[in-house]
C-alpha cells in the first residue's frame, strides 16, 4: 500500500490514495515521526511512534507556516535540495539534476551521489569511508560515535538542522557508527532507473524526517516542511481490530484504544498513529520497521 504516482504502476492503475483523496479535507498526506530505533544504543529520547494524517494537517504538531517546495515532476515525491551542510560549518552548493531529492517516508538513511559524500565527510573529523572498517560497508560511511555534528539541507529557501543523533545509524564497532548518509545510484545497479533530469540524485529518509513535519500534496504537487513543536504529547498505544482501506477509500473494522502508560514493542516493532481528515476520523496503523505498510518506516 504505497505512496506513489500513477506513473510508477507497473499495471497502470490509479494509486488507492488518489482514489480516497476525493472524500478528504484537503489532497494531502502528512507525516510525524518519533525516534524509536529499538537498539540498545538509542539515546533515552527514543520513543515508537508517529502519526500519519490523509486529507490535511494536524497543527498541533508543527509551528508556523508549511513551506512547500514544488514537485521536480509528479513521479516521484522529488523536490529540489539546494545545499547539504554542517551547522556552523562547511556547506555545498547543489546544481543541476543533483538536486533531485526524492521525499520518502519508506527509507530510513539518505542516500546520495559518491563524490559529493566524499566531500560531506571530509569536513567531519574521523569520518571515513566504511569499508576501512568492515570490507562489507562498500556504500557506507562511518564517523567517529561521539562525534557531534548538526547536519543542515536546504528546500525551498528554507535551512532545516538535523539533530546530531540522527547523523549516527547504528554502531559499527567501539569507535566507529554508521553514518546516516550512504552512497547512491539510482541510475546504475541491477534495476536502473532510466536517466533522465527528474531521475532522484537522493532519497531522503526518516533520518532527516524526524527533525520536521511532512506534508505530501497532489494538488498542486508538492512537498511541504514545517518546523516541530516543542514538547509534543506522546501516543498512548493504540490497536486495531481487522481494520482495512479497500482502494476506493472505503474503511472496515474496529478500533481499539488503550489508555495508560506506553509499553515496549518487540523488536523492530512500533505503533503509528493514523489519522484520516474525511470519511474516517482517526484509526491506528501498525508500523513494522523493515517492512513497508502503507510506505512507512518506524
Amino acid at each position: 500500500m504505497g505512496l506513489g504516482f500513477e506513473s510508477l504502476a507497473s499495471t497502470g492503475a490509479t494509486p488507492w490514495w488518489i482514489r480516497a483523496s476525493t472524500a478528504w479535507t484537503a489532497p494531502q498526506m502528512s507525516f510525524y515521526f518519533t525516534r524509536f530505533r529499538n537498539i540498545q544504543a538509542g539515546n533515552a529520547g527514543d520513543e515508537p511512534g508517529g502519526q500519519f494524517t490523509m486529507g490535511g494537517t494536524n497543527s498541533s504538531l508543527y509551528d508556523g507556516q508549511i513551506n512547500f517546495v514544488n514537485l521536480v515532476r509528479a513521479q516521484y515525491w522529488t523536490i529540489p535540495m539546494t545545499t547539504l551542510g554542517i551547522s556552523g560549518g562547511a556547506s555545498i552548493t547543489l546544481s543541476g539534476s543533483e538536486q533531485n531529492a526524492a521525499i520518502d517516508t519508506g527509507t530510513t538513511l539518505i542516500g546520495g551521489p559518491s563524490d559529493i559524500l566524499d566531500q560531506f565527510y571530509s569536513t567531519i573529523p574521523g569520518a571515513a569511508r566504511g569499508t576501512q572498517v568492515d570490507p562489507s560497508l562498500t556504500d557506507y560511511y562511518v564517523i567517529p560515535c561521539d562525534a557531534n555534528v548538526q547536519v543542515t539541507l536546504t528546500f525551498g529557501g528554507q535551512t532545516y538542522t538535523m539533530t546530531a543523533s540522527d547523523l549516527i545509524a547504528g554502531t559499527v564497532s567501539r569507535s566507529y557508527c554508521l553514518g546516516a548518509f550512504f552512497t547512491l545510484d539510482l541510475s546504475g545497479g541491477s534495476s536502473p532507473i532510466p536517466t533522465s533530469s527528474s531521475v532522484p540524485s537522493w532519497v531522503v529518509g526518516s533520518a532527516f524526517l524526524k527533525n520536521v513535519y511532512t506534508v505530501f500534496q497532489s494538488n498542486p504537487a508538492a512537498v511541504g516542511f514545517a518546523s516541530l513543536k516543542d514538547n509534543i504529547q506522546e501516543f498512548a498505544p493504540i490497536g486495531l481490530a481487522g481494520f482495512s482501506i479497500d482502494e476506493s477509500g472505503n474503511t472496515n473494522g474496529t478500533i481499539i484504544g488503550a489508555a495508560g502508560m506506553r509499553r515496549p514493542v518487540p523488536s523492530f516493532a512500533g505503533l503509528f498513529s493514523l489519522k484520516v481528515e474525511g470519511t474516517v476520523q482517526s484509526m491506528a496503523l501498525l508500523g513494522v520497521l523493515g517492512s513497508m505498510i502503507a510506505a512507512l518506516w518506524m
